[in-house]
């Protein structure tokens, strides 16, 4: 006695036969709507003369578009759509995926995503950032100690030698001790005579007046007084009595009596 139906969104399915559906169906009169199944609900022993017809939503991926008991069909390869779809025009490109036409969808390729479904295009990864796999829907970070400074990038750089990232970065940066030289693209020794005490490729510095350091020194402290100066960081030249002959913070020592130092303090 059912009157016909117009709403939206079902499809056809039972636990019993496809005739008892069938036939069940004719006899109510009734009639599905596009996006939605039928679903005959008969159990055993419930005293029920016929199956309980219930529809239920396309689910996501499918799509019906017309009313009656028809099954959802399935959107095209690579392709979803939202749950109780009633078109193909509802089906979208995959996250991983961007549109070419309504239909088809073409995968992005390594080094890009599309993080959303229905993209028309995918989007390069940002510099610091990789992705090595087609059909992404994200771009991961690059790692400890490598770096990428380029879009759209498939792998990461491993950070040269006394150099270390952390992770997205687009640089490496110097370990303390070591300058970036951009002629030969790596971290070399901080030269005698300067240090450098933090990570980064700025410039060593250099050790106060009449004081020096070791290659690769990483802190002022690292300097000290030239032979025949004393007293870091000030490093004052030795009196005309006295004397320092080696490089250090040693004081300068006194001369023999009756005897005078060398103009330069070293003896």
């Amino acid at each position: 006695n059912s009157s016909n139906s117009s709403n939206s969104s079902l499809e056809v399915v039972g636990n019993n036969s496809t005739n008892n559906i069938s036939n069940s169906s004719n006899s109510s009169n009734g009639s599905n709507s596009s996006g939605e199944e039928l679903w005959s609900n008969n159990s055993s022993g419930s005293g029920q003369a016929g199956p309980m017809l219930v529809c239920y939503a396309c689910p996501s991926g499918k799509f019906k578009p017309m009313n009656g008991s028809g099954l959802c069909l399935s959107c095209p390869e690579n392709m979803t759509s939202n749950a109780a779809s009633t078109s193909e025009l509802d089906c979208k490109c995959k996250q991983g995926f961007r549109h070419i036409d309504s239909s088809s969808c073409d995968i992005c390729r390594e080094g890009s995503y599309s993080a959303s479904e229905g993209s028309l295009s995918c989007t390069p990864c940002e510099a610091g950032s990789f992705q090595d796999a087609a059909g992404a829907s994200s771009c991961m970070t690059c790692p400890n100690s490598s770096y990428i400074n380029s879009t759209g990038a498939s792998s990461c750089l491993a950070c040269p030698a006394n150099s270390s990232s952390s992770p997205g970065y687009r640089e490496c940066l110097c370990a303390p001790g070591f300058s970036f030289d951009p002629d030969a693209m790596l971290c070399l020794p901080c030269p005698t005579g300067t240090y450098k005490d933090g990570i980064g490729n700025h410039a060593c510095e250099r050790c106060p007046m009449n004081a020096s350091s070791m290659p690769g020194s990483t802190s002022l402290y690292a300097c000290a007084c030239d032979a025949g100066f004393q007293d870091f960081p000030n490093c004052s030249l030795c009196n005309g009595t006295q004397y320092k002959s080696d490089w250090g913070n040693a004081s300068c020592a006194e001369c023999e009596t009756g005897k005078i130092a060398n103009a330069a303090r070293t003896s």
